[in-house]
């Protein structure tokens, strides 16, 4: 038997010019296999300041264009990552698959008025029930 609930939350956008415009995340993955995670934005006219993966509130990837390395992984429970570059994630889960809540966040950089920083976050929340 196979149960699966997918709810889909987006935020309210901060920022005009950055936007979220498609987040593509499987709702089934068998156990020991890979999982691409893929977060599509516009910029407009913005600057990219950093994109941030979380699972369960963790973070565990991060992207800073201004920065050296660019990427960086962190260790998560039961997730092996493999960065392919444009904001697209390679997940393995060792065990099991449930992202209870996986969040793309996008950040933009401003000085038009003054130094500040606006994020635009969209959410994804899952709910997989895989029975042998």
């Amino acid at each position: 038997m196979l149960r699966e609930t997918i709810w889909f939350l987006v935020l309210p956008v901060v920022s005009l010019g950055l936007k979220i415009t498609r987040f593509e995340v499987p709702s089934l993955v068998v156990p020991g296999d890979s999982a691409i995670l893929t977060c599509f934005y516009d910029l407009g006219k913005e600057k990219l300041y950093s994109v941030k993966w979380y699972k369960d509130q963790v973070e565990f990837f991060r992207f800073f264009p201004s920065l050296s390395p660019q990427y960086m992984a962190f260790p998560a429970p039961g997730l092996n990552i493999d960065i392919h570059g444009s904001f697209t994630l390679t997940v393995t889960s060792e065990n099991y698959y449930s992202f209870e809540s996986l969040i793309c966040l996008s950040l933009r950089h401003t000085y038009e008025t003054g130094p500040k920083l606006l994020k635009l976050l969209l959410k994804m929340e899952a709910s997989v029930l895989i029975v042998p």
